[in-house]
């Protein structure tokens, strides 16, 4: 029920946004009298992208040929990590060990390395008032997801002593009572814990997106982007303990783009 009010929410956030985007873009008048025909020819752009999706953020780099002023073809880098929606952040005190926040059931990070081409589309020039040009953008690549396994600091007494002592295991469905004890967790392990034990899955990916460019000077790439994305994999992936597998992480997103053009 919660990630259906959050995905809800996400696509009002998204409609708001466009509403704007297209507000700016459709006010009468010309300050900026790029286009085909006159102004400044630029032919190429870069940048740089911070990511913010349903269930993680990521950061990109991008560079574009400008084949005409409405149309760019671009080539983009993303490194993005991604969680479940049920995922949830808990912190245990403890007089006798140091703690650290942990997520119960959670059982594997995922971090997704994403390359891809991509063609960018604008609907109409810059308005003088505003200074939006507003249009869209259809990408696909390829994916590498890696799969890296939780690990947890757990307590454990010696029963031959009392002695306590803690433990970082990760989730064994032979005995997951030792990972899933939650009076016995003291919280997560290193962040990089299990990152050579990670698991390599290749996938493939598109995405699609409204386009919104508020740069003051055409020089200057300032966007914002509000679009959906799907990762395909070549195996299924699995996020918590009692969670369900798939091969396949549905996102939407939101992302602002800075960058150049020359």
């Amino acid at each position: 029920m919660k990630d259906l009010v959050f995905i809800r929410l996400q696509l009002l956030i998204s409609f708001i946004l466009v509403g704007l985007c297209s507000y700016g873009q459709s006010t009468e008048g010309s300050l900026i009298t790029l286009n085909t025909n006159k102004g400044v020819v630029y032919n190429t752009e870069y940048g740089l992208e911070l990511r913010v999706h349903t269930n993680g953020f990521g950061l990109g780099v991008f560079y574009g040929k400008i084949k005409t002023f409405y149309k760019t073809s671009l080539t983009y880098f993303v490194l993005s990590n991604a969680k479940d929606g049920k995922e949830i952040k808990q912190d245990r005190k403890s007089v006798n060990f140091p703690t650290t926040p942990f997520a119960y059931g959670k059982i594997n990070s995922l971090y997704n390395l994403e390359a891809g081409k991509s063609l960018k589309y604008y609907w109409s020039d810059k308005d003088a008032n505003k200074g939006v040009m507003v249009g869209y953008m259809l990408g696909a690549g390829v994916t590498l997801g890696i799969m890296q396994p939780y690990y947890l600091k757990v307590k454990y007494t010696n029963p031959d002593d009392n002695h306590a002592y803690i433990k970082e295991v990760k989730y064994d469905e032979k005995n997951p009572s030792e990972f899933l004890t939650e009076d016995n967790i003291i919280g997560r392990a290193g962040l990089f814990k299990g990152f050579f034990q990670s698991r390599l899955i290749p996938g493939l990916h598109g995405q699609a997106a409204i386009h919104c460019d508020f740069g003051r000077s055409d020089r200057i790439l300032t966007a914002l982007q509000v679009g959906t994305k799907i990762n395909l994999y070549t195996q299924p992936v699995q996020f918590m303990a009692n969670g369900s597998s798939k091969p396949y992480l549905l996102q939407f997103y939101l992302s602002l783009q800075f960058g150049k053009r020359k």
